[in-house]
């Protein structure tokens, strides 16, 4: 008994001074819960990176609905040569020949139908993007809930504390 009422005790002043010692590195007025669960989600690496890995499944998604769309593509080119030219009407070489080539084309591809595949792949980008949407709420959720639980923990070790200093 004299252990757990020792250990507690210690528990009460160490959770009061981690309380003591950030409000005195952070600023003068102790914070809020609604600070603390702000800083928290703000700060937080895993939401960051469940952030990071959201917008890549809505950039996916973006991009399988973009696939339906046909491909266009256009190109140039010209060229000038000087010098000896086979002159094809006469069969003749010709010599100080300027010979003036242009290429031009022009490329179109669609899909027609490929088995549903693109469909389904986009059905499949959208399921991901919305999984991590919902991650990234859950996630949130429980960052809230954990600081949340920890500040109620202090301010019961911190009455905790004030009753035990009574007595």
């Amino acid at each position: 008994m004299k252990t757990l009422m020792k250990s507690s005790v210690s528990r009460l002043i160490f959770s009061a001074l981690f309380v003591f010692s950030c409000n005195f590195s952070f600023s003068q007025q102790p914070w809020t819960l609604e600070q603390c669960i702000a800083y928290a989600l703000e700060n937080n690496i895993q939401i960051k990176q469940q952030q990071i890995n959201t917008r890549i499944n809505e950039n996916n998604f973006e991009q399988s609905r973009l696939d339906l769309l046909p491909d266009l593509n256009a190109n140039g080119n010209t060229s000038i040569s000087y010098g000896r030219a086979l002159d094809e009407t006469t069969y003749e070489f010709t010599e100080d020949e300027k010979v003036l080539t242009v290429n031009t084309s022009i490329r179109s591809d669609v899909t027609l139908f490929s088995g549903l595949q693109q469909l389904n792949t986009i059905k499949s980008d959208r399921y991901s993007w919305q999984l991590s949407l919902q991650n990234l709420e859950t996630l949130k959720n429980n960052v809230s809930l954990n600081v949340a639980a920890a500040y109620l923990e202090i301010l019961f070790n911190l009455e905790l504390l004030e009753v035990a200093q009574e007595q």
